[in-house]
């Protein structure tokens, strides 16, 4: 019985550490390198206001929200008028991102599961004009601009 009781208290002890090791994990975005390697890993990016969010169900314990944009500019992606785009809710070290009503952002999006989603990570690291640059590279002569 003693043999157990101190592997029991250390069995706790390592489930304990995961657990605040696993709370206190912060967000960290991998360099993106420059504006052309993080467009060549995106489907989508749009210059975009936000006309409405609405909340999710919590998807792994973490707040989700969908956020409607109307489009102003298709860097990279089909060419709608709108965009609805998932995202964590929240606070941007746990990777989240808060989209604020009539405010315009430049962002990256990716297509998983035929939902397009959009978090911290993929924000516009680089002048705006970077990306357009990269797009009219990797696709020369296709022409921009406006969602339809």
């Amino acid at each position: 019985m003693t043999v157990r009781r101190p592997l029991a208290w250390s069995g706790a002890f390592l489930l304990a550490s995961a657990l605040v090791a696993g709370v206190a994990h912060a967000c960290s975005c991998p360099d993106p390198g420059s504006a052309a390697e993080q467009l060549s890993k995106a489907d989508i990016m749009i210059v975009a206001r936000v006309s409405s969010t609405r909340r999710l169900p919590p998807v792994g314990g973490y707040a989700m929200a969908e956020t409607r944009f109307v489009v102003s500019e298709t860097v990279k992606g089909p060419i709608r008028r709108h965009w609805n785009i998932r995202h964590q809710r929240g606070d941007s070290a746990l990777c989240g991102v808060n989209f604020r009503p009539g405010q315009t952002y430049a962002f990256l999006a990716r297509v998983e599961d035929g939902k397009v989603w959009t978090g911290s990570c993929d924000q516009a690291f680089y002048p705006l004009a970077a990306y357009r640059t990269a797009a009219a590279v990797a696709a020369p002569g296709a022409a921009r601009g406006a969602g339809a």
